[in-house]
């Protein structure tokens, strides 16, 4: 058994871990959404990138298992948040979304 898999729950430098890779991946994806307002230079965004670059390669077991936590947490946070802005119950939202995806919506081709 892991640190992070103690029988008492994650330990709380995992928890700390996750929540530093909670940072690089919300950092990640306001460089993205920059990026596609083009408003940033080029260099600008590629500076940006290697800054959070180091935390979301991070290849060690926890530092993979944070990072994929992070990720895990932000998805579901949004599809909460995307279940309540249509009105429908997260179950719904996420069979609606997984049904667009496999129909080849345009937005996941971005």
């Amino acid at each position: 058994m892991t640190d992070s898999q103690a029988s008492d729950g994650p330990t709380p430098e995992f928890l700390e871990l996750i929540e530093e890779k909670k940072t690089a991946v919300h950092a990640f994806i306001s460089i993205y959404l920059e990026a596609l307002r083009g408003k940033t230079s080029t260099d600008e965004v590629d500076r940006l990138l290697d800054a959070v670059h180091p935390d979301l390669s991070d290849r060690s077991e926890l530092g993979n298992r944070a990072i994929a936590t992070a990720y895990s947490q932000l998805v579901v946070y949004l599809l909460h948040e995307l279940a309540e802005a249509r009105g429908q119950r997260v179950e719904q939202a996420w069979q609606q979304v997984s049904v667009e995806k496999l129909n080849g919506n345009k937005r996941w081709l971005v």
